[in-house]
């Protein structure tokens, strides 16, 4: 968590130090969403209970694995510079909100203060590599990432993704304001 600041938005109802374990277990699971995606684990992201809704919150990763698979090809991510992470208690009135679009409403979510680079490399068959740009650098690259934390015997404490909203989206910054305000 080098140069990451974790801010407590909480009101005091999780601890700072509470706030900064799951931090860190939510770059765990970005972690493992990352090994799964560079190894084609789309069975790893359905079923290890890194998320309450994976079909939704890794439908991105899921259709990368598919199409790489298809094509013989392989995916790696880069992460992009995350300067904070904000936890934010997300009110019950937001329930309907995260169910309309089959995610998990949870009561806490961590507003991702994140900007670019972040970028896609796919290599294919004969080693040949395309980088394709997802965040060019400095480019703003807000996220809202709702869940709970999961102490797995296996993977240690993990914060299980239930949502995962883009807070560029105009739609969901309608719907998610304040939380995805920075």
């Amino acid at each position: 968590m080098t140069g990451i600041q974790v801010v407590n938005q909480s009101a005091g109802a999780v601890s700072d130090t509470d706030a900064g374990e799951w931090a860190a277990a939510l770059l765990r699971g970005i972690s493992y969403e990352f090994w799964a995606v560079s190894r084609l684990q789309d069975g790893f992201l359905r079923q290890s209970g890194l998320s309450s809704a994976p079909l939704v919150v890794f439908s991105p990763d899921l259709t990368d694995i598919d199409a790489a698979r298809r094509a013989n090809e392989h995916v790696q991510y880069t992460r992009k510079v995350i300067r904070r992470m904000v936890l934010r208690p997300v009110p019950v009135a937001l329930k309907a909100t995260f169910t309309a679009q089959l995610a998990n409403w949870q009561p806490y979510a961590f507003y991702l203060d994140a900007i670019g680079p972040s970028t896609k490399v796919v290599t294919d068959a004969s080693g040949k590599q395309t980088t394709r740009t997802v965040f060019p650098a400095g480019a703003p690259a807000f996220e809202l990432v709702g869940g709970s934390l999961v102490r797995d015997p296996l993977m240690g404490d993990v914060f299980a993704f239930g949502s995962d909203c883009d807070c560029l989206d105009p739609s969901n910054r309608l719907h998610l304001a304040p939380l995805c305000n920075p």
